[in-house]
């Protein structure tokens, strides 16, 4: 079959296209009048060729992502059920040895014990987590809270430990607002910065949440007297398996990272500083929910 048998005089074959070094066909142009292509059109048809290849290539890496994610969401899911199986069965164990009198040393054993299930227990969600909000934004479900009820609760749960770690706790917000978020994703998110200002803040050191409402957003601050961050650090401390202290603390580094995913999932920022006077601070935001409501 010929061309003009379709009435085309005239065919222009731009190149052909390829992915990954592989030749998938030729990208044409035809007319029905003889003509003298120019070199505007012949580089406006390359254009075009270059683009279709360009969109072949990311739907060919757009089903390659997709599987790797289905790879890793089975492996996330074998982890939580084979880990935490045999955990539930030392966690019972445990609390069955709890009811024996025992002597100083098995006592001591068995809060060991205690705390390394704790810890597992604590990297199994974490790993989910850091899984979960990387890929899917859709497992935070903001709406309206009352910022001082939330800062109240983060207060709340840590004030013992902070009382006995001999640390001045405090909290304020400014004026009554309210923030578009997941009340318990943002609980996480507050937990997550007070526990390591409580590891890292010395006696006699103190420890600050504050929130306040600034140009359509509630910006949130978690502030400490601990030793603050090195600089060439502060570009880095929300990255997996960053630590604090930048030792092995039992526990997966990801706190930090988790942080960072739930706030980007929200459409919020997140950034850790040095406080002039000393200690570290970390600032994130979130949508004004009455800014939201107009």
């Amino acid at each position: 079959i010929k061309i003009t048998d379709f009435g085309i005089a005239k065919l222009l074959d731009a190149q052909g296209v390829t992915s990954t070094g592989q030749v998938l066909g030729s990208f044409c142009v035809i007319d029905t009048k003889e003509h003298r292509w120019t070199q505007e059109e012949v580089s406006i048809v390359r254009d075009l060729a270059q683009s279709v290849m360009t969109e072949i290539e990311l739907r060919a890496r757009s089903d390659e992502h997709a599987a790797a994610l289905r790879a890793r969401e089975r492996m996330l899911a074998i982890i939580s059920h084979d880990l935490r199986a045999p955990l539930q069965s030392i966690r019972t164990s445990t609390a069955l040895l709890e009811l024996k009198e025992l002597d100083d040393e098995s006592e001591a054993c068995l809060e060991a014990t205690r705390k390394s299930v704790l810890r597992m227990d604590r990297m199994i969600r974490d790993l989910l987590d850091a899984s979960t909000l990387e890929f899917d934004r859709h497992s935070v479900l903001p709406e309206p809270v009352d910022v001082a009820s939330v800062l109240e609760e983060a207060r709340a749960s840590i004030a013992l430990v902070a009382e006995e770690r001999g640390l001045t706790l405090d909290f304020g917000c400014t004026e009554p607002c309210r923030a578009l978020a997941d009340r318990d994703r943002l609980l996480q998110v507050l937990y997550n910065l007070l526990d390591n200002a409580l590891r890292l803040t010395p006696r006699g050191g103190s420890i600050r949440i504050d929130a306040r409402a600034s140009d359509g957003e509630i910006e949130f601050q978690v502030a400490d007297t601990g030793p603050g961050i090195a600089n060439e650090d502060l570009s880095s401390v929300f990255e997996w398996a960053w630590h604090a202290d930048q030792q092995d603390n039992g526990g997966t580094g990801l706190g930090l990272s988790i942080a960072k995913s739930i706030i980007l999932a929200h459409g919020g920022r997140i950034r850790a500083e040095n406080r002039a006077a000393g200690g570290a601070r970390f600032v994130f935001t979130l949508v004004d929910a009455a800014d939201d409501d107009q």
